[in-house]
């Protein structure tokens, strides 16, 4: 069985409050592993993994099931790419520490030699492709009937409201509320792409840009949403 974001379970708690409040969860998941069964638990970091009493969990447990952690760092450009490949873009102006993606990396990664000098010679083509891909891989993930130019207008409005107001990350309500506000013309013609049974509501859309892939809970403040990285 997999549990793919077992933090969103765990939304509506902050990361603040007590372990007791989040220990039911674990103990229906220790309730399942019986026999030869196997969870896999997929999540952001969150302090429910790191702490004393969790551990504590843990070791009442001992004798019932074992534990195997696995946790996914950053990924560095140097993994992704040959060092020829690194040294071109480099001679080329990019900086790629500051959008160490795996999407964009296994772009450059994959691509064949005569492609990637092509790349290379025009690193702005390699940014625009890279969001043009990111923004039409939305559609799929989230069945988001909205075009490309116009997921890009949404996102230039977010960034308008937190230049205008000097902030980098805030509260997903506030982020929604700015698109219902500012990008209500957007939206209604996104809505006007679903036929009539599945016509999600203004509101469901919002909360899809929310959860945009170019968008993601700030690394300072887990409950606030802002930009994935500084390039982007």
């Amino acid at each position: 069985v997999i549990l793919d974001g077992f933090d969103e379970l765990l939304r509506k708690g902050e990361e603040g409050e007590g372990f007791d409040k989040k220990e039911p969860m674990l103990e229906t998941v220790s309730e399942l592993l019986t026999g030869r069964a196997k969870i896999i638990i997929t999540t952001r970091r969150t302090v429910l993994f790191d702490g004393d009493d969790f551990h504590q969990w843990l070791e009442r447990h001992a004798n019932d099931f074992s534990v195997v952690r696995i946790r996914i760092q950053e990924p560095r450009t140097n993994d992704w790419l040959s060092h020829d490949r690194l040294e071109a873009l480099q001679r080329a102006g990019l900086d790629l520490d500051a959008m160490a993606n795996p999407v964009l990396l296994s772009y450059l990664r994959c691509i064949d030699d005569e492609d990637f000098k092509s790349a290379a010679g025009d690193p702005d083509r390699i940014v625009q492709s890279y969001f043009e891909y990111m923004l039409d891989r939305e559609r799929d993930r989230q069945d988001l009937r909205m075009t490309v130019e116009t997921q890009a207008d949404v996102l230039r409005a977010i960034c308008a409201d937190m230049i205008g107001k000097g902030y980098t990350a805030e509260e997903r309500d506030y982020i929604v509320k700015v698109m219902l506000e500012k990008c209500s013309a957007e939206i209604e013609v996104s809505r006007s792409q679903y036929s009539a049974s599945d016509k999600p509501t203004r509101e469901e859309i919002a909360n899809k840009l929310a959860s945009h892939a170019l968008l993601d809970r700030s690394v300072a403040e887990s409950t606030k949403i802002g930009f994935v990285n500084e390039f982007a």
